[in-house]
């Protein structure tokens, strides 16, 4: 009788061999110390964009929406004869007869704000460095009269030429005395500390806040490095809500000085254009942040298909 054949046993080797997943090697970083980066750079954002707002409409909306004929009154004399309305009129090149109104016209014009507004930069920078002393000179009205030269000579009707804009640059020193017009002289006169205003519009601070927010922002991309998607959603996500808090505030106070009785209905001439510049700049960083963000996640879209 024959037996049947047995089979060998099956051994199945066990390695204890498991599939294992990559792992993502990215470490998230501090969550306390994160959300402090995002706060600092999220307020040195607003910050930055306050005083972009102070350099693009500050001092010439307010010249723009001030009543300079008032103060131009001051120079009124017995008779109503305006001492500087004369003095104008009696320089050897003026083929007009100029009032008051047309000398606040003339002022308010763009182009003479926004000279005028470089001149308070440069007062804004002396103070800033410490030369309470600085002043405008008669060559620095001269070149800026030279680069007017088409609006001064529309105001005077007569074709200015290089000898009349140093005449006009004189005449003007003659009338307001440039030497006098000191910072340290200016805040005696008027009796007003003018510390903070010029320190707000000094290009010094702008550059030193934005050098800061550049710092911060790099800061908050280099430390998740390791990972594309979170180092650029950490610099677009302060980015982000800066903007869209600059924005928020500005509808919020367009919205107040358009409310009847509302404190700010009685300064809207002069808030309309800051209100605009805040929620313009709001938009512009809020769309940048948000892009980047969306870099942010395509990069990590790529990455999970790769």
């Amino acid at each position: 009788m024959s037996t049947p054949r047995s089979r060998p046993p099956q051994y199945r080797a066990n390695t204890g061999y498991r599939p294992v997943q990559k792992r993502d090697s990215y470490e998230k970083p501090n969550g306390f110390l994160s959300f402090i980066l995002y706060l600092f750079t999220t307020i040195s954002i607003l910050v930055f964009i306050g005083l972009l707002v102070l350099h693009t409409a500050g001092v010439g909306n307010i010249i723009r929406n001030t009543d300079i004929l008032h103060y131009l009154e001051d120079f009124a004399v017995e008779g109503h004869d305006y001492y500087i309305v004369d003095q104008i009129n009696n320089m050897p090149f003026s083929n007009s007869e100029v009032t008051l109104v047309d000398i606040e016209d003339f002022i308010k014009t763009e182009a003479v704000t926004d000279s005028i507004n470089s001149i308070i930069e440069n007062y804004a920078q002396a103070f800033a460095m410490g030369n309470l002393e600085h002043h405008v000179t008669v060559a620095e009205v001269a070149g800026i009269a030279h680069n007017l030269n088409e609006e001064i000579s529309e105001f005077f009707g007569h074709d200015m030429t290089d000898e009349d804009i140093e005449q006009l640059a004189e005449r003007l020193d003659d009338l307001l005395d440039f030497n006098s017009m000191t910072i340290d002289g200016l805040m005696e006169d008027f009796d007003v500390d003018m510390s903070v205003p010029l320190m707000l519009l000094s290009p010094a601070l702008r550059w030193l806040v934005g050098t800061l927010c550049v710092i911060l922002l790099t800061a908050s991309f280099a430390i998740r490095l390791s990972s594309l998607p979170h180092a650029f959603c950490a610099v677009g996500i302060p980015i982000t809500v800066a903007g869209l808090i600059s924005f928020f505030i500005g509808m919020y106070f367009d919205a107040a000085t358009h409310t009847p009785g509302s404190t700010f209905e009685r300064f809207e001439q002069f808030l309309e254009e800051p209100i605009t510049q805040i929620m313009q700049y709001g938009f512009m960083f809020a769309a940048v942040g948000i892009l980047t963000i969306i870099i942010a996640k395509m990069f990590s879209y790529a990455g999970k298909r790769g």
